[in-house]
């Protein structure tokens, strides 16, 4: 019998062994669809006296993200969820997301980015989708783009 949990904040991870490496806890957190790039250090032998402890830094997503909490504990004893301040977005920056449904959708993987901001950049990133949860994000080449904020001149030919 394996001891296992799993982190809530506004999704439910897949069970969690009380052991994981840092690769497998990186991975239950990164199948979690609000959740982006994390990088997890695992420090402590597992001891009682010195026990797992998991530092996770959340390296790629924008906004809140909400506190984890352990749920579904079984024998674990979980000492608790502590957090950090949380980064911040540059000023007038946004954010937001599109989902396309392969089950409903036909003709091309395209979604066009509607009312851009001349003089704002944009980034752009995609990932696939299932019940397992998100694969890595896919930047774009270029990394970003930004709209000339300049009216363009009059054509010359």
């Amino acid at each position: 019998h394996m001891d296992l949990l799993a982190v809530q904040g506004d999704y439910t991870s897949e069970a969690i062994p009380f052991d994981a490496t840092q690769t497998a806890m990186e991975t239950a957190l990164q199948n979690m669809p609000n959740i982006g790039d994390v990088t997890v250090v695992r420090s402590g032998s597992g001891t009682n006296a010195d026990p797992y402890i998991y530092t996770v830094s959340f390296n790629s997503e924008v906004g809140a993200v909400a506190d984890l909490v352990a749920v579904n504990v079984d024998t674990v004893t979980v000492n608790g969820v502590s957090t950090t301040t949380p980064g911040a977005l540059p000023n007038n920056a946004g954010f937001g997301s599109y989902e396309m449904d392969m089950a409903t959708h036909t003709g091309d993987l395209e979604y066009t980015i509607e009312d851009i901001v001349p003089g704002k950049t944009y980034y752009v990133r995609v990932a696939a989708k299932n019940k397992m949860g998100y694969s890595a994000w896919r930047l774009t080449a270029p990394s970003s783009r930004s709209v000339p904020v300049q009216v363009p001149g009059t054509p010359t030919s």
